[in-house]
């Protein structure tokens, strides 16, 4: 079961859809052009191996400007942050935030 999409979209109208994915389970996103084509594969945002977490849910996503966008999402016991060129490719690796049980906001 995938679910929980969120999009976001930049001036010129292409925008970024991020979902979590079922199998296996991560956090996931797919960039678009501005009349819906798919201008990326789909790609992973979480990191299993890193955070260690048996789930990924609740992902949010937010422009940092025209070039650059984070998707935040809750593991297993904490919640994490990456961020991304506008074409999917990561910035460094992804920030844990705080605790799951806390429930910080972006």
């Amino acid at each position: 079961r995938h679910g929980d999409p969120v999009i976001a979209m930049f001036e010129d109208g292409s925008f970024i859809i991020v979902w979590n994915k079922a199998t296996p389970r991560e956090i996931v996103g797919q960039c678009f052009d501005s009349i819906g084509s798919p201008t990326t594969e789909i790609f992973a945002l979480s990191d299993n191996t890193q955070q260690a977490h048996s789930w990924v849910t609740e992902p949010v996503l937010t422009l940092i400007d025209q070039n650059t966008f984070a998707a935040g999402w809750t593991g297993s016991e904490n919640v994490f942050l990456q961020r991304c060129s506008r074409d999917g490719v990561k910035i460094g690796p992804s920030i844990t935030l705080g605790d799951a049980y806390s429930r910080p906001s972006f």
